[in-house]
């Protein structure tokens, strides 16, 4: 890996994930922090015309 493109040196497991011919290597720890430090959240309307289906009767097990 290029010395530019290398992580921090306290990183020191990463998460592998293939996508296609892609490999995207991210740190093992923040895969989810850095989604929700993104700041992108869904608009106000988002859903807002989904009904919500009603779900049918099931007998208990």
């Amino acid at each position: 890996m290029p010395y530019s493109a290398r992580f921090d040196e306290h990183v020191t497991h990463v998460n592998v994930r293939v996508v296609g011919n892609e490999r995207i290597i991210s740190p093992a720890n923040q895969v989810w922090d850095s989604f929700f430090l993104s700041g992108n959240t869904a608009s106000a309307d988002f859903m807002a015309e989904r009904e919500t289906a009603v779900q049918p009767e099931r007998d208990g097990l």
